[in-house]
């Protein structure tokens, strides 16, 4: 029949039309979706990239914040007396190099007796190993050569100490030992052969026969340099005039960082240095010293800040016999203390000797009355010292 196929026609038109209008709502909804989702694309990335921006720049600051902490702990105020002698906490660094310097040490005579009474070449040492140890150098002034024989008394002025006494200073850390004094020849040349024979032997540095003596420390070099002023003829020992002081210091700072300069000067039993002291000490440093320290004595002298270079006139004694008067057994031990190259800090620790010849370190009350004294005597010095 023939409507059959027009309605089959009509069938398919209808169909496909439908499949357009199909079609045609398809296409708007998927491109709608599709922008949607691209701009929701694009917020999310923009989030993103500004949380990346914040967050860096958190980093950043966080990062300036500490370069800013790091170059404010680098600017070093100078020393003055009043820093010195305020408390104040240790100084904390990665870069921290401390230095030990002491007074006389004296391994003869009655020192050198204990030693035998009990043993140990230690025995002096004992109550003060700790702290020698834990410098990254430490220097003493060796007021005794050692020699076998040697012999044992407890009186006279020519001092002597047995080889194997050498072991108190390897096991307290003794580093550098200054020989530049009036006692290194009381056993003649041979005597003060053998003690630096021996202090090279043991690793210890013998300090005051010539040229500067060089120590590394943290990728920082130190210069050592000592001078004898109390027997000035000694032709084994660096002369303090003016001309080897000036020549001495400047080959040292041409290899070192920092240059140390020990003088063996002055009048013994006195509170305060000489003119002379005074006149060499301010020489030194216009020379380019950064350290002055100073022994003989045998009482402690005060401490003076020179173109902002501490001088420590005197430390007194650290091992000696001398218990006839409480001065003589009295000392301190200067901790100087370095943030790479520069000087930081100064800290004196007093200390008494006991049973003739071991210091014991001081705190409380006694450790303060000789702070306290330290410094009336620096500013004795401070206020009478202006015409140097």
């Amino acid at each position: 029949m023939a409507y059959i196929p027009i309605l089959n026609v009509l069938s398919i038109t209808l169909e496909k039309q439908n499949r357009f209008m199909r079609l045609k709502i398809f296409i708007p909804l998927s491109l709608i979706l599709s922008i949607l989702i691209f701009f929701i694309f694009l917020k999310l990335t923009n989030n993103l990239y500004f949380l990346s921006n914040v967050t860096n720049t958190s980093i950043d600051q966080s990062k300036n914040e500490a370069k800013t902490e790091l170059d404010n702990q680098d600017i070093v105020q100078p020393l003055t007396l009043e820093t010195i002698f305020n408390n104040k906490p240790p100084v904390q660094s990665d870069n921290i190099i401390s230095l030990i310097t002491t007074g006389d040490v004296m391994l003869g005579r009655s020192v050198n007796i204990k030693i035998k009474q009990f043993n140990n070449s230690d025995w002096p040492f004992l109550n003060i190993s700790q702290l020698l140890k834990s410098a990254d150098i430490t220097f003493i002034n060796l007021e005794s050569p050692f020699s076998n024989p040697c012999s044992g008394t407890n009186s006279g002025m020519i001092f002597c100490s047995e080889n194997n006494n050498v072991r108190g200073l390897v096991n307290s850390g003794v580093d550098l030992a200054n020989i530049a004094n009036n006692h290194i020849l009381n056993y003649q040349n041979q005597g003060m052969i053998n003690t630096i024979n021996l202090l090279n032997q043991n690793h210890i540095l013998p300090v005051g026969t010539s040229d500067p003596i060089y120590f590394n420390a943290k990728e920082i070099k130190f210069a050592f340099i000592s001078f004898e002023d109390v027997e000035p003829n000694n032709s084994f020992l660096t002369k303090t005039e003016e001309k080897q002081i000036a020549e001495k210091i400047d080959e040292g700072h041409k290899k070192a960082d920092i240059v140390v300069v020990a003088f063996h000067w002055g009048v013994e039993y006195t509170s305060q240095p000489t003119n002379r002291q005074i006149k060499l000490a301010h020489y030194a440093i216009d020379q380019g010293a950064d350290i002055i320290i100073g022994n003989h004595p045998h009482w402690i002298q005060p401490i003076e800040i020179y173109k902002e270079k501490p001088i420590i006139y005197s430390h007194g004694n650290l091992i000696f016999d001398q218990m006839w008067s409480e001065k003589t057994r009295q000392g301190i031990i200067s901790k100087f203390t370095f943030n790479n190259n520069q000087l930081m800090d100064l800290e004196l620790i007093p200390i008494i000797i006991e049973n003739y010849g071991q210091p014991r370190i001081l705190d409380g009350e006694d450790k303060q009355k000789i702070l306290d004294d330290i410094k009336n005597q620096s500013n004795i010095l401070k206020s009478t010292s202006t015409n140097f």
